[in-house]
């Protein structure tokens, strides 16, 4: 079985970010943090610099599937529906290069 979950972090002024993974979530978050620390010039990664990490992360959705292909379609669709539904101000360009990577 593969776990998935959908996630979302909010700055101090109430712009939002929304993400994905298969990992354990604090694992994600966790990456995030280490990468914005050593300088990733990723847009996200420079909010949370900004911000001096004081950001708020929660978990919105969780999803399992014994196929990890659907699980994966299935939090591509997720994000994409949050982040329309928000127009977040984040780029979201994971989403789109792990959709281009899978249809390969």
């Amino acid at each position: 079985m593969f776990n998935g979950i959908i996630y979302k972090v909010t700055s101090p002024i109430g712009k939002k970010y929304y993400g994905q993974t298969i990992q354990k979530f604090n694992r994600r978050k966790n990456r995030h943090l280490m990468d914005a620390k050593y300088g990733s010039t990723w847009r996200f990664h420079q909010a949370l610099r900004k911000y001096n990490y004081d950001v708020e992360w929660e978990t919105i959705e969780v999803y399992n599937n014994e196929d990890k292909r659907k699980l994966i379609d299935k939090l591509n669709e997720r994000e994409t529906f949050w982040v329309k539904k928000d127009k977040t101000n984040f780029l979201n360009l994971d989403i789109i290069v792990l959709m281009v990577v899978m249809a390969q």
